[in-house]
C-alpha cells in the first residue's frame, strides 16, 4: 500500500492494518469489509496474488 499524500474527506475514516489475504477475505465473507470500492479493487486484483 503506497501511502497518499492526499486530505481524507471531513466523512471519511481510515485505519491501516496489515492482515494475511485469508484474514481479508474472512472479513469479507463476515461482511465486516463491505463497501463497494474495495471488493471492487479485490476483484480486480486478487487474481495476481497467491494464497
Amino acid at each position: 500500500m503506497i501511502h497518499s499524500p492526499l486530505q481524507s474527506d471531513l466523512t471519511e475514516e481510515f485505519e491501516l492494518v496489515e492482515i494475511s489475504i485469508n484474514k481479508f477475505e474472512k472479513l469479507i465473507e463476515q461482511n465486516i469489509i463491505w463497501d463497494g470500492l474495495t471488493l471492487s479493487a479485490w476483484a480486480l486484483a486478487k487474481k495476481h496474488f497467491t494464497v
